[in-house]
């Protein structure tokens, strides 16, 4: 009984097409005591183009970024001040939302632009307080990148993104019954797929 339940819920996960949701924090790389600045490309499955990561307590303790922190110890800090990017490595993605905190100006203005195969999807300007994070739902469904430009030459730490990433393949609904005849079902469901692309 307990493995037809657990065949249904994967053919109803994978069926479903639903996206998994996943909060980067940055907090599980460790840092050298002191911090530095390392570059992070492919973390979380992105390349963060002009971003580094910095520990804000041992490293920046006493400095603006630390005030940007929401989960200690680490956040990434935008490396370039006219422009950064988070680029998807396995296809489209969901941004929904960061915390974001500017490091120089009482006020920033950020603009952040959402782009799948080089078509513009978003393009929305955000303030930022100096010193107060705020919470932006950007909301950025189907997108391969998002560019972060400040309005004027400026730096800006980022902390507890929160991403959706698609589901990589979803069942049809014959497979799906195929599936519950756990595992050889979900076997055939395999050799099916082969032949198909075989063909």
């Amino acid at each position: 009984m307990k493995r037809i339940l657990s065949a249904t819920l994967l053919v109803t996960s994978l069926a479903s097409g639903q996206a998994r949701g996943a909060l980067i924090t940055f907090d599980d790389v460790n840092l050298p005591p002191g911090g530095i600045d390392i570059n992070i490309n492919g973390y979380a499955g992105f390349n963060w183009i002009n971003f580094y990561l910095i520990n804000t307590t041992a490293h920046y303790e006493n400095q603006s970024e630390s005030a940007g922190t929401i989960s200690k110890p680490n956040l990434v800090w935008s490396s370039s001040p006219v422009g950064t990017a988070m680029v998807g490595i396995h296809g489209p993605f969901t941004l929904n939302s960061a915390y974001l905190t500017d490091t120089d100006y009482n006020v920033m203005e950020l603009e952040v632009i959402g782009v799948a195969g080089g078509t513009t999807l978003y393009d929305n300007t955000y303030s930022l307080g100096i010193g107060t994070p705020t919470l932006v739902n950007f909301n950025y469904v189907g997108v391969d990148e998002v560019m972060f430009r400040p309005t004027v030459p400026d730096w800006f730490v980022m902390d507890n993104v929160t991403v959706n990433e698609p589901v990589p393949e979803s069942m049809t609904m014959a497979e799906g019954a195929l599936a519950l005849l756990w595992p050889f079902g979900l076997r055939a469901v395999l050799m099916l797929r082969n032949r198909k692309q075989a063909a």
